[in-house]
Parts: structure tokens; sequence; C-alpha cells
């Protein structure tokens, strides 16, 4: 049987109000009440704001998930990442709890399942691209490194 360790979450949040997203203070205060949100138990928290405005910051969980963000306020734009390992994180509640508390007028969501091996132990991505020009690179694991990483996505 094919199984799944986790799924993680892209998420592009555009034309958020800048101080809805500047201060490190008011993206932690959201980012930990989303992950409660996700019925998740908190075992860390780190957020860092940069001069001039924009914050970075981690919200770790004992159920194995994870929420990053980083924001640049002068654009009006949210990275954020979500991953989970297993059933008991809600991610689809997170993401649109984020979503409306800082006040994005356009979202855009990615779910890359993670961690996919087939029957018989094998890694099985979900799916390939072919990434032109990176073989011309020559560095080694590239190519292989961005089918896995964008070839879930598209």
């Amino acid at each position: 049987m094919a199984i799944q360790l986790g799924t993680g979450w892209m998420v592009e949040l555009y034309g958020c109000p800048p101080e809805k997203i500047e201060k490190a203070g008011v993206v932690e205060e959201v980012m930990v009440s989303a992950a409660k949100v996700s019925n998740s138990i908190i075992t860390k928290t780190i957020f860092h704001e940069f001069d001039g405005g924009g914050v970075n910051g981690m919200v770790s969980t004992l159920s194995g998930a994870y929420f990053a963000v980083h924001t640049w306020p002068e654009k009006g734009y949210v990275a954020l990442d979500v991953f989970t390992a297993g059933p008991v994180v809600t991610p689809e509640d997170t993401v649109g709890f984020i979503s409306e508390r800082f006040c994005s007028k356009e979202s855009y969501v990615y779910r890359v399942p993670r961690g996919r091996f087939d029957e018989n132990g094998k890694p099985a991505p979900s799916s390939k691209i072919l990434v032109e020009g990176l073989a011309a690179l020559k560095v080694p694991g590239l190519v292989k490194a961005a089918t896995v990483l964008f070839g879930l996505i598209f």
C-alpha cells in the first residue's frame, strides 16, 4: 500500500494592509491563533521583525506540523508555509483563518503531498516536470531537486 508522510501547503496572500503584516507581535498573534484553530499543541515560536517592517517567523507544534510566514508590507504580500504530518492538524481551516486575519484580497494555495512511497517502499513523487536549462548548470542533484520541489505544484 502506498503511503504519504505529510502534506505541505504553500500559500500566497496578496493585497494585505501593511499594518496587518509589518509588526512581529501582530503576525505572531495571528500565527499562534491559527495553530490553535488547527488543533495543534504549540512547542515553540520564533519571530523576527526587520528594520523598516516585515516579519519572518515560525510556529512549531507537537503534532509534527509547522507554520512558517514571511511578510513584505511594502508589497502587501505574505508567503505562508504549513506542513502537516498527520490527520490531527486541519490546514484548510488554518489557511482560511490566516487569510482573513491578514485581510488579503487574493490568495493562492498550493497543496503538495510530501514523503510519498509506493507499495514497495520506493520514493513516489506525485508528478514530475522537465526543468529546462537546469541540466546545463551541471549542479549535482539540482534537476532532481527542482523536479521534486516544483513538479508537485504544477
